[in-house]
């Protein structure tokens, strides 16, 4: 199945990315030479300044607050990004080490009171599907049409709008739309949702890990040789676009179900 995207006229990330590297006093003159439809002048003057909020503590944030100049609209939404920033699960904001340990320890609890359930833009959280030291990976649904469409949505942790942050987060939504090849996930669309959360939803696969998938077929040496030949073309299809993926491991190589 074929996957159309329709790109938005107005896309948030690049203009916030664009803006929020300026000085601060250049920053409004530069939005408001962009000519953005008010609702989206007010959602990119709310990113801007909650990227210089959320590292602040909520004293400092009340002053910092009372020392702009902030429209009633931007204030608005401002507000509900940082009370959303303050309920946010403890595993999107805390350090890697410490969403490790949260989800050694307990996640099943951590994740199904706080996450599973909600809604990140337009997608609804429905399991816990994978995670990283600074991310996590979820099943999660949105309508389309008269159904609905299923991805993979990874949810990457709060207070990540510092530059070297950005620029990752720009590269890693780049190298994805780059790939199109049968036998790797495609990006369905990028984002960063109303409370601040940056995210990734690509093409699920329902499957298992390369090594469980060829063990549960009870393959031989020559049918795993025969998958290793696919990895490794599928692999040199990435490198020949000058991408190295650099964690290649089995939990990373899933075959579908109805793999031969």
């Amino acid at each position: 199945m074929n996957v159309h995207l329709l790109k938005p006229q107005f896309a948030l990330r690049e203009l916030f990315d664009e803006v929020v590297e300026l000085a601060p006093d250049a920053r409004e003159a530069k939005i408001a030479s962009l000519d953005l439809p008010p609702a989206v002048g007010v959602r990119l003057r709310a990113m801007v300044v909650f990227d210089d909020l959320v590292e602040l503590t909520p004293d400092q944030r009340h002053a910092r607050l009372e020392a702009l100049n902030l429209s009633e609209a931007v204030r608005a939404r401002l507000e509900a990004m940082l009370v959303a920033d303050t309920r946010a699960p403890a595993l999107l904001k805390a350090s890697a080490a410490e969403a490790i340990g949260h989800l050694r320890d307990d996640a099943d609890e951590v994740l199904g009171q706080s996450l599973v359930g909600t809604c990140i833009g337009n997608f609804r959280l429905l399991e816990l599907i994978g995670h990283g030291g600074s991310s996590v990976v979820f099943r999660a649904e949105r309508a389309a049409g008269d159904g609905s469409q299923t991805v993979a949505l990874k949810l990457l942790r709060t207070g990540l709008y510092s530059a070297d942050a950005q620029r990752r987060f720009r590269r890693e939504q780049s190298i994805l739309a780059q790939l199109t090849h049968p036998n790797i996930a495609s990006l369905i669309e990028g984002g960063v949702s109303s409370a601040g959360i940056p995210y990734i939803a690509m093409e699920i696969v329902d499957g298992l890990p390369i090594t469980e998938a060829a063990s549960a077929r009870g393959l031989d040496v020559d049918q795993r040789l025969a998958w290793f030949h696919t990895l490794c073309r599928t692999i040199e299809a990435a490198h020949n676009a000058l991408i190295v993926h650099r964690d290649l491991k089995p939990s990373n190589l899933m075959v579908t179900r109805e793999a031969i």
